[in-house]
């Protein structure tokens, strides 16, 4: 995009209105505006005919608010049906306690092209060798699903039960050649031990689902699940990986090469927003270098976050597009100035600017959206960032060289990519224990205020502003104890006992409870729980259990009669356990009364 200038020659729109002009698009997908796309189609070929920088941006604006315009009106949740035909899989199969989990997209009859959430019982069918892409033919019923941002960001309108299903075919040959890499970056992972193999494939390709719960939880308390979504750090590498094979092309070649690098990492990825975010940013770099002008960091997040948002205005309601513009803001914007205030080696100080300048950036959306921060995310993030470029880069170059070897000799090649590994498990674990306090509101004020006059300010302010913060942190930080707060925390039917005189701490996990109680587990630092209540014995309950018991000192764990929950007692006549009674009804049922 260019404007004229008082010479007549052109000039491109400076970064900062390119930055404007993001933020307006933003805006206005969040609004939406009653404007044909056709008319703002034309106002902005009208715009850029003109070559005035300002009717631009307004132009481009007002064609992001009426493309969400058309978006918000054509989506519609789903009637209840009965449903027989052919579903293309979004996402790759997620297996759960009852089955599968998994999105996808209808590929036939009258509600051709909507995406639903798919549920898979056992019994209905074999998903084990179905990946994105798969066609299947399902029998089932479609049911209404709860709208929130989540499922709208995903384009979903309905949940689809299956009956019965049969995969009748494999993704379209485009696809392969990104199969082949998870492919080979999976068998790759064999080297690395089972514990430490789903972080392995997580930090690689972003594939988490294999991913304990209790690790899922230590790395949220952490601050670190960001780690485990691939972002524009993964794209570097993968391109810096390529970069002898690349520079040796003409200019147009590189271009080629570069294309078709990001599009098949984009699609191993399972084209994530924050991938797609990334990916488009490094496509728009490109083209800048074969056109023969400047990439800038701001330009280029802007215009691609602009693009991507006209094609799809509810990525703005997706969290993990949203954390990936911020975190690629505050890199661009604050990490150069982070820099020169950093002691230390260069390579030290870059990587402890870009995590600094990436958390502060986040932080105001982290804590509206999840709650408190705790501040051990920022040394945890710290500490892990070299490795977990080594283990990107390395999944992505001798990784994937390792899985065309023996399995024999995987173990051996991958101990660098092993030792790694473990070092961001044990950061995320370590920071867990951290006595620090998590910040939300007034802390986060004074957090954002610190650093901004460790930037700015001059020398003798400086001290100054850092020692106020820190006091303001103090005062405003939430306990890192599990206190009496504690149990209003808990969701559902579950009970948290702590020890009394003689009566041990007991827990009562209830058999609605969520994985993310055991987040919650985490978060308060409860470190021991003398008795284990588990009112169902199923394999979810066990699943939960075996978490709870990863995360904190266990006693002993009681569960009911017919429980599947291994290293459980089981309960067959009523127990006192000084807080709680614990009975067996007819049915064989765990009874739990005060």
């Amino acid at each position: 995009m260019r404007g004229s200038g008082a010479d007549g020659s052109f000039r491109q729109l400076a970064e900062w209105q390119t930055l404007v002009m993001a933020a307006g698009v933003v805006a206005a997908a969040l609004i939406g505006l009653p404007v044909s796309v056709g008319v703002a189609v034309l106002a902005v070929g009208v715009a850029v005919g003109a070559r005035q920088p300002w009717l631009v941006m307004a132009a481009v604006m007002v064609l992001a608010g009426a493309r969400s315009d058309v978006e918000d009106r054509a989506y519609q949740p789903l009637p209840a049906a009965d449903f027989d035909g052919a579903v293309l899989l979004v996402t790759d199969p997620e297996a759960m306690g009852f089955g599968w989990f998994v999105e996808g997209r209808i590929a036939d009859g009258e509600f051709d092209g909507k995406r639903v959430r798919m549920t898979v019982p056992w019994t209905a069918g074999d998903l084990n060798q179905a990946v994105a892409g798969s066609r299947l033919e399902v029998v089932g019923s479609i049911a209404s699903i709860e709208e929130n941002s989540f499922v709208r960001s995903r384009h979903l309108v309905g949940r689809l039960s299956a009956d019965s299903l049969s995969v009748v075919a494999e993704p379209v040959w485009w696809r392969q050649p990104s199969e082949l890499l998870r492919e080979r970056v999976v068998a790759g992972a064999e080297g690395v031990p089972q514990e430490l193999r789903p972080l392995y494939i997580g930090l690689v390709i972003g594939d988490d689902r294999e991913q304990s719960i209790a690790q899922q939880a230590r790395f949220r308390s952490a601050g670190m699940t960001h780690l485990l979504a691939v972002s524009g750090q993964n794209v570097a590498f993968v391109l810096a990986v390529a970069a002898p094979m690349i520079k040796r092309r003409s200019r147009r070649g590189r271009w080629v090469i570069t294309g078709c690098l990001l599009v098949v990492f984009a699609l191993a990825t399972r084209m994530e927003p924050s991938v797609m975010r990334a990916t488009v940013s490094a496509g728009i770099a490109a083209t800048a270098v074969v056109s023969g002008r400047r990439s800038v960091g701001v330009r280029t997040l802007s215009l691609a976050t602009c693009g991507l948002v006209v094609i799809d205005p509810f990525l703005v309601r997706s969290i993990g597009f949203v954390l990936s513009v911020a975190a690629s803001l505050g890199i661009v914007l604050l990490g150069s100035a982070l820099v020169d205030r950093i002691r230390g080696p260069r390579w030290f100080a870059e990587g402890t600017a870009i995590t600094v300048a990436a958390q502060i950036t986040v932080a105001p959306l982290l804590v509206a959206s999840f709650g408190p921060v705790s501040l051990a995310s920022l040394p945890a993030n710290v500490a892990t960032g070299f490795a977990a470029g080594v283990v990107m880069t390395w999944g992505s170059s001798a990784g994937v060289l390792v899985g065309l070897l023996p399995v024999s000799i995987r173990p051996v090649l991958s101990l660098p990519a092993t030792f790694f590994v473990w070092w961001i498990d044990a950061v995320a674990g370590w920071a867990t224990r951290l006595p620090l306090p998590s910040v939300a509101g007034t802390g986060l004020i004074a957090l954002a205020a610190g650093w901004f006059g460790w930037v700015v300010a001059p020398g003798a302010w400086r001290k100054a502003l850092a020692v106020i913060a820190v006091m303001v942190l103090i005062a405003a930080g939430s306990s890192s104890s599990a206190g009496p707060g504690f149990q209003d925390e808990l969701h559902g039917e579950s009970r948290w006992f702590p020890a009394m005189l003689e009566a041990p701490s007991v827990l009562v996990v209830a058999g609605d409870a969520r994985p993310s109680l055991v987040e919650l587990i985490v978060d308060r630092r409860v470190v021991a729980i003398d008795v284990l209540v588990m009112e169902r014995g199923d394999r979810r309950s066990g699943d939960l259990a075996r978490a709870i018991a990863e995360v904190a000192d266990v006693g002993v764990i009681l569960a009911p009669p017919q429980h599947r929950i291994p290293g459980a007692r089981r309960v067959t006549e009523p127990i006192d356990l000084g807080v709680v009674v614990l009975d067996v009804d007819v049915d064989g049922r765990l009874v739990v009364s005060e």
